[in-house]
């Protein structure tokens, strides 16, 4: 079962329909990580942090801390601004979708794990920049 931690302004607009998809919900706020040091949680674990101009150095902590405990992490947010752009790039993370569209996100979310049982092709990444390797592994794993 996939676990979804929402970091996010308002978890309850994203939970029920987490739910309805057949999602674990965990839910913190957005200036916080969930409570616990789980360490080896389950392999499909997806965190849906909020980010904004205005929470960029706790979003930082916050996708650090759930990365080392393995979560792939996919963020929301109103405004796509040069800073938010800025972190993304700066923490590796390739996913941005809008927020407040829950059903577009658990759509999003739910796809990114899909696995299609042909052959697949190979990807090389020549860059020296572990956040770039991380944002291009994270798209060519989906194909």
């Amino acid at each position: 079962m996939k676990e979804i931690v929402l970091l996010t302004r308002d978890n309850s607009l994203y939970r029920d329909f987490f739910i309805d998809a057949g999602c674990a919900v965990v839910e913190s706020d957005a200036s916080s990580s969930p409570a616990g040091d789980d360490t080896d949680g389950p392999a499909e674990r997806v965190v849906v942090l909020e980010i904004a101009d205005d929470s960029l150095d706790t979003a930082v902590e916050a996708v650090r801390r759930m990365r080392e405990r393995g979560a792939r992490v996919v963020c929301v947010a109103s405004a796509d601004t040069a800073r938010v752009r800025g972190f993304l790039l700066g923490e590796g993370v390739a996913d941005l979708l809008p927020a407040a569209q829950p059903r577009r996100l658990v759509e999003s979310v739910m796809a990114m794990d899909e696995y299609v049982d042909d052959e697949r092709g190979g990807f090389v990444v020549l860059d020296d920049r572990r956040e770039r390797v991380r944002i291009m592994r994270s798209v060519a794993g989906r194909f």
